[in-house]
């Protein structure tokens, strides 16, 4: 309830936005190739952001000016457009859209293909299944089942709904993982193929 007035401050600008515990993640949508829809856009950002950066000082809050970061999604036609895009805020710090977002612990790139989520996803889920490998010997099928569970399968259950549409390439990863925890689980060797 403290923090409603700023919720009315992005409705007065025609900003969206999300909410979550003290981060604030605010959206606003243009056509790249429409002319001053750009600056219009950016525009309203700046508006919004400095009218609640006044709030806050006004109510002794601080924005963290060091935490906020720019992306630009769009396609890979639009970022060409969209290259020199930057903005200005009122104390002259200059926000340049960065290649990608963490947002929850889901990694949002520019073009929304989630590679660099997966490869996040993957370097962890290694990780676990590099630590459970070296004390597997010591566990039960049933231990070792729950271990993976918890340690591997939830991080790759998720928010996985968000790879919906993204490339083979990273399902395939993703299935390599789980294919290894099933060999880990069971003590099953890799199967390697053979041609003759």
């Amino acid at each position: 309830m403290y923090s409603k007035p700023v919720s009315d401050i992005f409705h007065r600008y025609g900003v969206d936005y999300h909410v979550y515990a003290d981060d604030i993640q605010l959206f606003v949508r243009f056509d790249p190739s429409l002319p001053n829809s750009i600056e219009c856009a950016k525009g309203r950002l700046i508006e919004a952001v400095q009218e609640v950066d006044a709030w806050m000082t006004s109510n002794k809050l601080k924005l963290n000016q060091d935490k906020t970061e720019l992306v630009v999604f769009a396609s890979k036609v639009h970022q060409r457009l969209l290259k020199d895009f930057t903005l200005t805020l009122h104390d002259n710090t200059e926000l340049k859209p960065s290649p990608n977002l963490c947002i929850l612990g889901v990694v949002f790139d520019n073009l929304m293909l989630l590679d660099d989520h997966v490869s996040n996803v993957v370097r962890n889920v290694k990780y676990q299944i590099r630590n459970l490998s070296r004390v597997r010997k010591y566990l039960d099928e049933n231990t070792t089942h729950a271990a993976v569970r918890a340690l591997v399968l939830s991080r790759l259950d998720y928010c996985n709904s968000l790879l919906y549409g993204t490339t083979t390439k990273n399902i395939d990863r993703l299935q390599l993982l789980q294919n290894h925890s099933a060999r880990l689980i069971y003590c099953q060797p890799k199967i390697t193929h053979t041609s003759t």
